[in-house]
C-alpha cells in the first residue's frame, strides 16, 4: 500500500515535466507557404512631428517585440529611424517617438574616409529591452569600413559604432530574433544579415546569418558572432554573378528582409529576383538592343529599370521566399559543415509579383504572423505591403495557428 501511494506521488510530481516538455525543434516541420498571400497595405506618411521626414526612407525596418510598432528609417535611409504604430489595413500609421539614433555623418565614422559615398542605415532589431540598429557605406570599393552596429536601451542612448568578430560586409542589414527552441542550439538569441549593395566582393554571394547576442553590442569590442550562413568571394564557388538562377548569387537580386518563423525549422530571406538574362549596364527598352555597348557598358534590355540608371539587371523581376533548413545552419554551427555549403531547399513565388518588381526592405511580426514588405520606395506617403498567413507566437513564444485573411488581433 505505501509502495502504491510512493508511485502515485511520483508519477503526479513527473507530470507537469511531462507536459511542458518541449518539442526537439530539428524535428520541427519546414515553414508551409501554400498559406501565405497579401492581405492588404497600410501607409506611412513622412512627417514625425518634431521636424524629421519618413520619406524616401524605410530602407532599415524593425517590429518591436510586443508586435505593436515598427522601427523606419528616416529621409534618405541616413536621418535617424522613427517608431511608428502599425495600424489596421488600409489605414495610416502614427508616429509614436519622432526620428532618432545614426545620422549620416554618425554613420560616415565607420569608414576612415568622411567623404565615403552613402552612409546609409541596414536595419533595427528590438529585443529584451534594448535596440540595435546597423549602418554601412553603400558603395565601398576598397572594403574600409571598421564597424557595422549601434546599440542601447533605446534609439536616443545608442553606443557605437562598434565591429563583431564577423566582417561588417556580411551583417551590415536586416536583424531578426532566433526563436527561443532555437536559441541555445544556433548560439544566441538574434541573426544579423548582409543584404545586396554595390561592391559585392566585400559580402556575400547570396543570403547571409550570423548569430549574435544584442546584449553585447556596445558592451564588447568586438562582440562576439558567428556566421553560419554566407558565399564569401575568397571562396571560388561562391563567384556566381551572370546566371539568372535561383541557386546562385545573380547580381541583380534585391534583399527584403529576413525572419525565422516560429515553429518551423525554416529561415526565409525574401528577395526580388530575375527571371531574364543578367546584364550590367544602361537600360534600353528595345529589345533588339540588349548587350550592344554602350558609354562604358552595354545597353540592357528592361522596361522597368530606369534609363539613366547603370548597374545591373535582369529584366524580368519576381519576387519570391528563399527557404533554409536550419538543420543545414546547425550543422554549420558543429562544425560538419561550411557557411557555404548551405543552399536553400525551396525558392517559392510569392502571390501579387509582377515583372517590374523592386523591393527595399521587408520585416517579420511573429506576433500577428505577418510580413511587412516595402515593395516601392517613392517618397512622400509610403505604402507597406502586408502579407499574412505566417505562423505567429502567443506569449510563451509556442507557435499558434496563422491568422486567417485580413484578421489582425494580436
Amino acid at each position: 500500500m505505501h509502495f502504491r501511494k510512493l508511485l502515485l506521488i511520483l508519477t503526479v510530481a513527473a507530470l507537469p515535466s511531462l507536459a511542458f516538455a518541449q518539442t526537439d525543434p530539428r524535428t520541427l516541420p519546414r515553414l508551409n507557404m501554400s498559406t501565405v498571400q497579401p492581405i492588404g497595405t497600410f501607409t506611412i506618411d513622412w512627417p514625425d512631428g518634431a521636424g524629421g521626414d519618413l520619406s524616401y526612407g524605410g530602407g532599415a525596418m524593425g517590429v518591436s517585440e510586443d508586435g505593436a510598432f515598427l522601427y523606419w528609417s528616416c529621409v534618405r535611409d541616413d536621418s535617424g529611424i522613427a517608431k511608428i504604430s502599425i495600424p489596421a489595413l488600409g489605414g495610416q500609421a502614427t508616429v509614436v517617438a519622432p526620428c532618432r539614433g545614426p545620422t549620416r555623418a554618425q554613420i560616415a565614422t565607420i569608414h576612415p574616409d568622411p567623404a565615403a559615398f552613402r552612409p546609409m542605415l541596414g536595419g533595427v532589431l528590438e529585443q529584451g529591452g534594448r535596440v540595435i540598429v546597423t549602418g554601412y557605406i553603400s558603395y565601398d570599393a576598397t572594403g574600409q569600413t571598421t564597424a557595422s552596429h549601434w546599440g542601447g536601451t533605446s534609439l536616443s542612448s545608442l553606443a557605437g559604432p562598434v565591429a563583431g568578430t564577423v566582417a561588417t560586409g556580411f551583417v551590415k542589414s536586416a536583424m531578426a530574433p532566433i526563436p527561443t527552441a532555437w536559441r541555445s542550439l544556433l548560439g544566441g538569441p538574434a541573426l544579423s544579415s548582409a543584404g545586396y549593395t554595390s561592391i559585392i566582393s566585400r559580402a556575400s554571394y547570396g543570403a547571409s546569418v550570423s548569430v549574435f547576442n544584442p546584449a553585447d553590442v556596445g558592451v564588447l569590442t568586438p562582440f562576439p558572432m558567428t556566421m553560419l550562413l554566407g558565399c564569401p568571394h575568397a571562396v571560388a564557388a561562391c563567384q556566381t554573378y551572370g546566371t539568372p538562377t535561383s541557386n546562385n548569387y545573380n547580381g541583380s537580386e534585391l534583399a527584403g528582409g529576413i525572419f525565422i518563423a516560429p515553429g518551423t525549422r525554416t529561415l526565409t530571406q525574401i528577395e526580388r529576383e530575375s527571371s531574364g538574362p543578367t546584364c550590367y549596364g544602361y537600360t534600353t527598352r528595345v529589345q533588339a538592343e540588349h548587350g550592344q555597348p554602350y558609354l562604358d557598358a552595354v545597353k540592357c534590355y528592361s522596361l522597368t529599370d530606369p534609363l539613366d540608371q547603370k548597374g545591373p539587371k535582369g529584366y524580368p523581376y519576381r519576387l519570391v521566399a528563399k527557404n533554409y533548413d536550419l538543420n543545414d545552419l546547425l550543422a554549420v554551427k558543429q562544425g560538419t559543415k561550411q557557411p557555404w555549403d548551405v543552399r536553400q531547399y525551396e525558392t517559392f513565388d510569392l502571390p501579387g509579383s509582377n515583372p517590374g518588381e523592386y523591393v527595399t526592405s521587408g520585416a517579420f511580426n511573429p506576433v500577428r504572423g505577418e510580413y511587412y514588405l516595402l515593395r516601392y520606395g517613392t517618397g512622400g506617403v509610403n505604402t507597406v505591403h502586408v502579407y499574412g498567413g505566417f505562423p505567429r507566437t502567443t506569449a510563451g513564444n509556442d507557435p499558434a495557428p496563422a491568422a486567417p485573411s485580413g484578421f489582425r488581433a494580436p
